[in-house]
């Protein structure tokens, strides 16, 4: 379907949305197999004609991370929730960015924002227990891990989490449990291996 863009009081164009939303899922599919310069210019695309546009500025962030250009994702952040400010998904980029930055107290804070927006969102449950337990604030932490995992068991982010978060408590009979569940489920993922290796040499 199409609507109608106004360029000035009386002025008017149509725009075909379904261009704009075919360069988004076009810039998602290239960004989730890491083509990060095509997805970039799908997003130029959108973001030409609207430059607020929440879903482009957000996979702008996330491929400015994935090129590891922190400063930048951060700076689109910020432009992107100014116009943008109740958009569950870019305060959960952003949130990911101070996380980066190990800036975890400002994190915690737009991850809960992200979170009152879309309280059942595995993935922004599962990145403010990460902040939590960054934090030192193990039981909060696990309150969100196994929310987290109640509404999603497979979700493997959560997994691993929970395997950090029971081995820095030297609580290693769930650490084991939660290794084995990850294992089951995708025993080559580098994270998952990287806490494994943590918990053997505790």
């Amino acid at each position: 379907w199409s609507f109608v863009k106004s360029l000035s009081c009386k002025r008017y164009i149509i725009v075909d949305y379904d261009k704009y939303r075919l360069f988004l899922e076009t810039a998602f599919k290239q960004f989730q197999s890491a083509d990060l310069i095509s997805s970039k210019n799908n997003c130029d695309q959108v973001i030409k004609d609207f430059p607020n546009n929440p879903d482009a500025l957000n996979l702008l962030v996330l491929i400015s991370r994935s090129n590891k250009k922190i400063g930048k994702a951060e700076q689109i952040a910020r432009i992107a929730l100014e116009s943008n400010p109740d958009n569950a998904s870019l305060l959960n980029s952003f949130g990911l960015v101070l996380m980066d930055q190990r800036r975890f107290a400002d994190a915690k804070k737009a991850l809960q924002r992200a979170l009152a927006l879309k309280p059942n969102k595995v993935e922004m449950i599962s990145n403010l227990g990460v902040a939590y337990y960054e934090l030192g604030e193990f039981d909060n932490a696990e309150l969100m891990f196994a929310k987290a995992l109640k509404i999603n068991s497979q979700y493997l982010k959560a997994i691993v989490a929970y395997i950090n978060l029971a081995t820095a408590k030297l609580d290693f009979k769930l650490a084991k449990k939660y290794i084995e569940i990850g294992n089951a489920i995708n025993k080559n993922d580098t994270d998952l291996i990287n806490s494994i290796a943590v918990y053997f040499l505790c």
